[in-house]
């Protein structure tokens, strides 16, 4: 059966300007950043909780979390 995990991770400040920080208790894995057309910006493996994000141009991104324990979410973020 499934595995439902109570996971309260967020991305903080959204819009954000030049980094990005997330919280939360779930140890990550990695953290995928895809632009509005799906390609892929930057990834950052292993448990990193602040992502620099001043080389990217203004815009609506998503950003993958992949936990260790092999769930995923996906936020929705607006760099400014």
């Amino acid at each position: 059966h499934e595995l439902i995990t109570k996971d309260n991770l967020s991305v903080y400040p959204n819009p954000f300007t030049d980094q990005i920080t997330i919280s939360g208790d779930l140890p990550l894995q990695s953290v995928t950043i895809y632009d509005a057309s799906g390609k892929i910006v930057k990834e950052i493996k292993g448990n990193t909780r602040t992502i620099s994000l001043q080389q990217i141009p203004s815009g609506i991104y998503m950003m993958k979390l992949i936990m260790k324990n092999g769930s995923s979410k996906t936020i929705k973020t607006v760099k400014n």
